[in-house]
């Protein structure tokens, strides 16, 4: 064993040595849980790892949301991307597939699948229907029991439970993409209209916003707690060798702070943690401006007492021409002043002669007053057409689309993302953009 470090690139067998080592060392390490645990063994290293996990648990919601919403495949890929590669790097990616794919996909999965596994698949996980949402409460329970699990990570470091809570805290972040697969269909509401489940989704971030804002501030409190210095403190003077000055709160707590935000330099996994947190921040203010989302959508997700904008009544678009409803508006009112133009005439013929005849003897009026029907040549372009009937899908598509206004990005969207992020957490601030991406459309 000596010879294999001492000897590493003199001798073929030192060298072989050398990566047999290697190997049993990734083969008997699980190195992913062993990072974990370095992450939550001290609480100024889990201020930075609890804001990856809670802001997991919005994420996964924003790709069961979409994903269904949009179709797009193994969504779940990109949550798996997250607990083993990024969250900052599955986002991103997530967000080129939001961009590349349109919404909604008005074509429902009529497919037949032609494999063995995927008749098996769509035989135990049938299709749900279009606009079907699972109940809220099952979502909530996951995620109730996803910070169950978060809270008490910290406490079992260093014990065989820990193993067990992070394998388990892993799984439950796919309830909200799994459970609207494998529920039945009674097991949620299937809504005409595609915003009536927008009042569901805001107050699902909202209790994700809320959760996770609460355990930001218990883990920021830890976190100053623990890294305090003393109130007091010895001068070391060699005149007054017990001489004791005491530290102000304003000094005590500024000293934790630096200590909280260096500890990315504790160890290359804290520090690779504390980078994802900050990618992801910026990368979701750039993604709320570029969306230009609104902020009262935003305020809406992400705090408790915010008004729900998405709740009310929006205005459905007129796919039928403007002048169709309009057309027996203006008929009678030409109608009208035909007949009072023309009892005028009667009373005063000579001098309201030229106004009748510019008013009153209009083709219509006249065929009205001689009482017979008006015939004109049929002309196929100004011939009428009966009045089109949009299909259910195209009134999906007209409701809810994906268009964006034109101009400029939104930096205010952006300035609000990035101030809940150093407020309340990426937890929180996540829940909000991600809740206003689900509700704008």
């Amino acid at each position: 064993m000596q010879n294999s470090h001492i000897a590493f690139g003199q001798t073929s067998v030192g060298l072989k040595l050398q990566f047999v080592f290697i190997g049993r060392w990734l083969s008997d390490t699980p190195i992913h849980l062993d990072a974990l645990e370095i992450i939550a063994e001290k609480a100024r290293r889990f201020w930075w790892g609890q804001q990856i996990e809670l802001a997991t648990m919005s994420w996964s919601l924003l790709l069961a949301v979409e994903g269904r919403r949009r179709r797009i495949p193994s969504v779940w890929a990109y949550l798996g991307l997250a607990h083993l590669v990024s969250l900052s790097f599955a986002q991103n990616l997530f967000y080129l597939a939001l961009l590349l794919t349109p919404a909604p996909t008005t074509t429902a999965d009529d497919s037949h699948p032609t494999s063995t596994l995927g008749r098996m698949r769509k035989r135990l996980l049938p299709v749900k229907p279009v606009n079907w949402t699972p109940h809220p409460a099952l979502l909530l329970a996951s995620f109730c029991f996803a910070y169950v699990l978060i809270y008490w990570a910290p406490s079992t470091t260093g014990t065989a439970t820990f193993a067990r809570i992070a394998i388990f805290g892993r799984l439950l972040t796919f309830g909200p993409i799994v459970i609207p697969a494998v529920v039945p269909a009674s097991w949620g509401t299937v809504y005409s209209d595609p915003h009536g489940a927008y009042g569901i989704f805001t107050e699902l971030f909202r209790f994700v916003s809320t959760a996770s804002f609460a355990f930001h501030v218990k883990g920021t409190a830890l976190a100053l707690l623990y890294n305090a210095p003393n109130a007091h403190y010895h001068r070391h003077s060699r005149f007054l060798p017990f001489d004791i000055e005491k530290r102000s709160t304003w000094e005590r707590t500024t000293t934790a702070l630096g200590k909280v935000l260096g500890s990315a330099s504790d160890h290359p996994v804290v520090a690779a943690v504390a980078w994802d947190v900050l990618l992801s921040g910026v990368s979701q203010g750039l993604w709320a401006a570029t969306r230009v989302l609104d902020v009262n959508d935003i305020l809406a997700a992400s705090t408790p007492f915010a008004p729900n904008d998405s709740s009310k009544a929006k205005p459905q678009p007129r796919l039928l021409g403007g002048s169709d409803k309009t057309k027996p508006e203006s008929e009678s009112s030409s109608h009208t002043n035909t007949v009072s133009t023309r009892r005028r005439g009667n009373q005063h013929a000579e001098k309201s002669k030229p106004a009748e005849m510019t008013i009153s003897e209009t083709p219509v009026s006249r065929s009205t007053r001689r009482g017979h029907t008006l015939k004109r040549t049929a002309n196929p372009e100004e011939a009428p057409e009966d009045a089109y009937e949009p299909s259910p899908a195209e009134s999906r598509a007209a409701v809810e689309g994906d268009e964006l206004p034109d101009g400029d990005v939104d930096w205010e969207s952006a300035a609000l993302a990035w101030g809940l992020t150093a407020l309340g957490g990426l937890g929180s601030s996540s829940a909000g953009v991600f809740g206003a991406e689900c509700t704008s459309r």
